[in-house]
């Protein structure tokens, strides 16, 4: 236990010499509130997603999509505000959540793509369960 508390101890005395000063340490802790804020909000959003969907009857494979839609979108909206507050304004944050959304989608453009496809195929229901399929000469259930 005692090693466990040194090494915490080091580990937050080398993270304080990394800022200059107190206001740039209560910074870092007001982000780190942030996100296990919004991480928590994030989880009680889900929960009742959830219990609606449950409620109107919705496809469960609908319902698990909205769920992590759901949950993905509050963290996100966490992970802005708590950079935002590390560093001050939300113009630079947006920046390069920008740049990485580009490069990500240039990156991953086939995928992507197959992934949308598979969501609207989700949504829409071209076939259902037991439908006789063709797709050029193979036919199947």
């Amino acid at each position: 236990m005692g090693a466990m508390l040194a090494s915490a101890a080091s580990a937050w005395e080398t993270l304080r010499s990394y800022l200059p000063s107190d206001h740039d340490l209560f910074k870092v802790v007001m982000a780190i509130l942030i996100l296990v804020a919004f991480y928590l909000l994030a989880r009680f959003v889900r929960m009742l997603a959830g219990k609606e969907l449950k409620r109107v009857n919705a496809d469960p494979q609908v319902a698990l999509l909205v769920n992590r839609m759901v949950f993905l979108a509050a963290l996100v909206i966490g992970v802005v505000a708590a950079f935002s507050e590390l560093f001050g304004s939300p113009a630079l944050v947006f920046g390069g959540f920008g740049f990485l959304a580009l490069a990500f989608s240039l990156a991953f453009q086939d995928i992507l793509k197959n992934f949308i496809a598979g969501i609207f195929m989700l949504l829409e229901r071209p076939f259902r369960l037991g439908d006789e399929i063709t797709v050029d000469n193979h036919t199947g259930i």
